[in-house]
């Protein structure tokens, strides 16, 4: 799979969650790089959005796990410690939208210091991409559901995949 098209991906996504915030504006270019947000509501809350991946590259898109970035690929912060007040994570017919805060403190307090070599096995453990200097790490859906409060928050009908 090309940059591009999960560069795409991810638009798509930020599009449809955007349709269920009224009022919401997408991030400047700034904004997204630097402060790790997508849509920002009247009121000032402001949301990344995460689409729907694979567990390892070229394999099916699954919306039981979603990767969570402590480190993105230059080393700095990840947007786990990035500005947006909430994540959205895409699933098929829904988002999961969480506090980032409390997603925060669950990876800290549940993901072992451990690295391994293939994403598969990243399940709370790092995971670091070849010749990349990202962090990165699966969590469960229904453990960000259960244990950080997530709200699922349906997709228009026309939207759902």
């Amino acid at each position: 799979m090309t940059f591009e098209t999960q560069f795409n991906r991810g638009k798509k996504a930020e599009d449809e969650f955007a349709r269920l915030i009224p009022g919401c504006r997408k991030a400047s270019e700034w904004e997204d790089i630097n402060l790790h947000f997508d849509l920002m509501t009247e009121e000032g809350e402001t949301y990344d959005v995460k689409a729907l991946k694979a567990i390892k590259r070229g394999g099916m898109y699954q919306e039981g796990y979603h990767y969570v970035e402590i480190k993105n690929v230059h080393g700095d912060k990840g947007w786990l410690y990035g500005d947006a007040d909430f994540i959205a994570f895409e699933c098929w017919d829904y988002f999961i939208v969480v506090d980032r805060m409390k997603l925060q403190i669950f990876v800290e307090s549940r993901v072992e210091k451990k690295f391994v070599q293939n994403p598969e096995l990243a399940v709370y453990k790092l995971y670091r991409r070849k010749r990349r200097s990202d962090i990165m790490t699966l969590v469960k859906a229904l453990d960000i559901i259960a244990f950080c409060d997530g709200t699922i928050v349906h997709k228009l009908p026309e939207l759902a995949s």
